[in-house]
């Protein structure tokens, strides 16, 4: 696992939400395509989510998993959402235009590529 307050993923490009799936805990952030830009998508999954502050688009991201201590405060807010297994979950900030969102998950995955007819995301080969 990557250091406290470390930058996970860093992009210019925009990105808004895109899908959760609430049975599979599955928050996906998807990035659109500038007009002039390529035709490449960029998804961002995040896995085992518990809690969110997110907003409806960014200009510009950055991910970075928080310091101990922000991650501590924001967990001991809702403490019934990760019992005993609070270990197992991060707190990921997403910066964004001088504003701090995060997301507590047990993970995150990102991926790029040009999503052909009937694919869900990048990250999958369906």
């Amino acid at each position: 696992m990557p250091e406290p307050g470390s930058e996970l993923f860093r992009s210019d490009r925009r990105f808004r939400p895109w899908r959760y799936g609430v049975s599979h805990t599955e928050f996906l952030l998807r990035s659109w395509t500038p007009r002039s830009g390529p035709d490449k998508t960029i998804d961002i999954q995040f896995i085992g989510t518990r809690r969110m502050l997110i907003r409806d688009g960014y200009r510009g991201l950055v991910i970075r998993l928080a310091s101990e201590e922000h991650a501590a405060a924001i967990k001991a807010e809702t403490p019934q959402l990760y019992g005993r297994f609070s270990g197992a979950y991060s707190v990921f900030l997403l910066e964004s235009q001088n504003e701090i969102d995060y997301v507590v998950a047990a993970t995150v995955v990102w991926g790029e590529g040009v999503l052909t007819a009937g694919q869900r995301d990048v990250l999958t080969a369906e």
